[in-house]
């Protein structure tokens, strides 16, 4: 059934020749923008961080720095002190556009995807493109409200089939595309997705691989390698960019696994957080090692579990065990410019927590 879901979902989007514009297989409106060479389009004169220029709590963090508010709020620096060895450099270089992801705010619909984003003073976001796949129905058309709302769209996420995030030995077994049962699912998934994607104009989509085995000769590192290659492709064939999100494997077993994939254009998404609550190691470390390939940024906290086989505590921003100072210091100096993509996956006041979020890393550049 979970096979038979996706491909019928993939069926329905077939590219259409381009004069027929970007709309394949979406109930949309017209005055959409997308397809091929129909991208989004930037206002030159708009706030790099804004996400399309609307009067919104984004902010420029690099030269020409937007006048911060006196009157945000700074966090506690207490609950996030910086390791006296780190020291803290001034960004020279602006982040590209701040934003939240849509599977934080929890929406029913997409009318509603766009009232939470709204209220986290944000105008920019990430969206889970799988529902759109999965339940076309209910979440196929949204990305025109988005646009209409007047919010940019940074990147999309892959959410592979029946994964199940219950405990750490749960999503061991089930998360990513390690699972032969469900490859094929998440194949024709990545296919109808690839499509979907370039059609709304979103140039990356992300994704977790699922635990990459850390030992170079298991045979299923091998196995996950040639299907990383195969997604990757199929994202590629669209024009759209495949980023792996970090945390359930180590660095080092990412990185091999990067080289064993052998496609310089797979990037990796970085998540801090996600280096503490899977206990894969330190995510400063980390980050520095993986600089070179991180097309992605998602601003989360955690503080790691004593227990390797349970998970960590996610954390508001500033509350958790990333150093933020050692952070920011190193994405002023990536190689490039990249979305900073706040994400809160737990409590229960997630748009107030996303605007303290901003504030907290409006305050981080002052």
């Amino acid at each position: 059934e979970v096979v038979a879901s996706a491909q019928s979902a993939e069926e329905g989007f077939e590219p259409r020749p381009e004069s027929s514009g970007w709309c394949n297989g979406l109930d949309v409106s017209t005055g959409c923008a997308g397809g091929r060479g129909h991208r989004h389009a930037v206002d030159p004169g708009a706030n790099p961080l804004s996400g399309g220029g609307g009067q919104s709590e984004v902010f420029s963090i690099g030269d020409g720095m937007v006048p911060v508010d006196p009157a945000a709020s700074h966090g506690d620096p207490a609950r996030n002190p910086s390791p006296p060895q780190r020291e803290r450099k001034e960004p020279r270089m602006a982040l590209a556009r701040l934003g939240t992801t849509s599977w934080s705010l929890k929406p029913k619909d997409p009318a509603d995807l766009v009232r939470l984003v709204h209220e986290t003073g944000l105008d920019a976001v990430q969206v889970g493109l799988s529902p759109a796949v999965r339940d076309r129905a209910a979440w196929g058309g949204m990305i025109p409200p988005l646009i209409e709302g007047g919010i940019t769209i940074l990147s999309g996420m892959m959410q592979p089939v029946e994964e199940d995030y219950s405990t750490i030995a749960r999503i061991r077994e089930t998360g990513g595309i390690r699972r032969d049962a469900t490859w094929p699912a998440n194949e024709a998934m990545a296919r109808a997705m690839a499509v979907l994607a370039e059609n709304a104009g979103v140039g990356l989509v992300t994704m977790h691989a699922g635990f990459i085995p850390e030992n170079a000769d298991d045979p299923l590192r091998q196995v996950m390698a040639e299907r990383l290659r195969s997604l990757h492709d199929i994202f590629e064939a669209e024009g759209v960019r495949l980023a792996l999100e970090t945390g359930q494997e180590s660095a080092t077993a990412l990185l091999e696994a990067l080289d064993e994939i052998d496609r310089p254009n797979l990037g990796i998404n970085f998540d801090p957080a996600n280096m503490l609550l899977y206990g894969s190691g330190d995510p400063i470390d980390a980050m520095e090692r993986l600089a070179p390939r991180i097309v992605s940024l998602h601003l989360k906290d955690a503080t790691a579990s004593e227990n390797p086989a349970q998970w960590g505590t996610e954390t508001p921003l500033g509350e958790g065990q990333v150093d933020w100072d050692a952070f920011f210091a190193i994405a002023r100096d990536l190689p490039h410019e990249v979305d900073a993509i706040i994400e809160r996956e737990g409590g229960e006041r997630r748009v107030e927590e996303i605007r303290a979020a901003v504030d907290y890393v409006r305050a981080h550049f002052e």
